[in-house]
């Protein structure tokens, strides 16, 4: 949602994308390229039986701004996510 330069949204340990909800429209107001994730495990994301660590959210942020972003971006993880990004 939005223009100008991109920020990334990542939850933390038990949250979801919602819990972004009041944030995105300001911020996409505010002239950024609003982009928000769900982490694998949680919110509406894919829940595989998979060993979920640091290492693995690390990677689906990085795929994710490979497929979706390229570009320099700020970043705004709250919690868990501090140590993902």
């Amino acid at each position: 949602m939005g223009t100008g330069r991109p920020l990334l949204l990542v939850h933390g340990f038990g949250a979801s994308i919602g819990h972004w909800r009041k944030n995105i429209p300001v911020l996409a107001a505010g002239g950024y390229r609003v982009y928000a994730i769900d982490l694998l495990g949680f919110g509406s994301s894919d829940k595989p039986a998979l060993n979920y660590t640091v290492e693995l959210w690390q990677e689906q942020l990085k795929d994710f701004w490979t497929a979706h972003i390229q570009e320099p971006t700020v970043l705004w993880a709250t919690r868990l996510a501090d140590c993902s990004a």
